[in-house]
């Protein structure tokens, strides 16, 4: 079960979490910060282990096999999703996004809706599936129908290439938190000072926390509702 520790604005829970985790020794928690900013600014505060969230997803992969999972960056999905454009388009396949093809940022604006479709929190299924039943006519319909056809070329193409994106990396990584003998390095584990998590990192967090004692520190103020309403369903 995790633990939730809120602070009021301009406060961080870290100064907590520092004893917590020297309470338990360096090797066996970690504190997860969510920018190399606040990474520096904690390993000149206390002598405690520090990684980011991603790193902490690879982690729990690396120790429980999957030493050589082929995981591809931002400008890799670029590439891929640049191929699969060219490829409907040389076969006449897109319809609203067929004239935006060569326009300058395209690719960038695509590869990230690709990006923030994944980590909806929604299965591939489920997504296809609402695009499909929206019904909507027109441009805005066959624009749902691009984006169908592309994100569903782009999950085969990495599943074909044995190839994991972030999101696919997050996905694997809570499947094998529910295995009955997986290994995690760390007792204690600390994720501090995100302004909120995506689905897919909230879903991660939530099977880490079976696994390991998880402590979460946010600021948040239950009557300052203009300035944390964008933390609050975290």
């Amino acid at each position: 079960m995790a633990k939730l520790y809120c602070v009021p604005l301009g406060h961080s829970p870290r100064s907590l979490f520092y004893d917590k985790l020297q309470s338990v020794g360096y090797d066996k928690g970690v504190l997860v910060l969510p920018s190399r900013v606040l990474m520096k600014k904690a390993e000149r505060e206390a002598n405690v282990r520090i990684i980011d969230i991603d790193y902490l997803a690879t982690t729990i992969l690396y120790d429980n096999g999957y030493i050589n999972l082929r995981q591809i960056n931002r400008r890799s999905q670029e590439l891929v999703i640049k191929d699969l454009v060219k490829h409907l388009a040389n076969g006449n396949k897109l319809g609203y996004f067929g004239v935006l093809a060569e326009k300058k940022g395209f690719i960038k604006a695509l590869t990230s809706l690709v990006g923030q479709l994944s980590r909806s929190g929604s299965h591939e299924d489920e997504i296809l599936n609402a695009l499909r039943d929206w019904n909507r006519t027109g441009n805005q319909g066959q624009k749902d129908w691009d984006i169908t056809q592309l994100y569903g070329l782009y999950r085969r193409y990495l599943r074909d290439n044995n190839w994991f994106d972030l999101e696919g990396k997050y996905r694997l990584a809570m499947k094998v938190l529910q295995e009955e003998n997986v290994k995690v390095r760390w007792e204690e584990i600390c994720i501090s000072d995100f302004f909120t998590f995506d689905a897919l990192q909230f879903g991660f967090i939530k099977a880490l926390a079976k696994r390991a004692k998880v402590s979460v520190g946010m600021m948040y103020e239950a009557n300052k509702d203009n300035i944390f309403r964008a933390v609050q369903k975290t």
